[in-house]
């Protein structure tokens, strides 16, 4: 999404044939299918934990905003020249937008990446990353 939304609008009779997200959650190791992150250098991370914590608050309030009212955030996404309103609005529901931090995250992300290693260790830099590339708020 929004490409699947767009592409729908092109092609008649296009449709979504499997759910990535469903699908991946069958795999019931803890890991979630990760699309999206934040990346932040640790030297800033490390010298500025405050911004990051505002940055991280301010990034959860948005996607709640975004989830609860798609029709003002689909405004929003075209404003910024993303997409149309009007795809935004239909694509928004089926984004899977979440703010994950914490521990939570750390499962979440470092389960994809081992699934991801497993299947071929190349995929992540051919080994797992440690500790050090997580930001857990201390």
């Amino acid at each position: 999404q929004p490409f699947v939304t767009v592409a729908q609008g092109q092609v008649e009779g296009l449709r979504v044939a499997l759910d990535l997200s469903a699908e991946w959650d069958k795999l019931d190791n803890g890991s979630r299918l990760i699309t999206s992150v934040l990346v932040a250098r640790k030297a800033f991370a490390d010298e500025h934990p405050a911004a990051v914590r505002t940055f991280l608050s301010e990034y959860a309030a948005s996607t709640d905003y975004a989830n609860a009212n798609p029709a003002e955030a689909a405004v929003l996404v075209e404003k910024y020249g993303i997409v149309k309103a009007a795809v935004a609005e239909k694509a928004l529901p089926e984004c899977n937008l979440v703010c994950i931090t914490g521990g939570d995250m750390k499962t979440a992300v470092g389960g994809y990446l081992q699934t991801l290693y497993d299947l071929k260790p190349e995929a992540v830099g051919g080994a797992m990353p440690d500790d050090g590339f997580y930001w857990m708020d201390a």
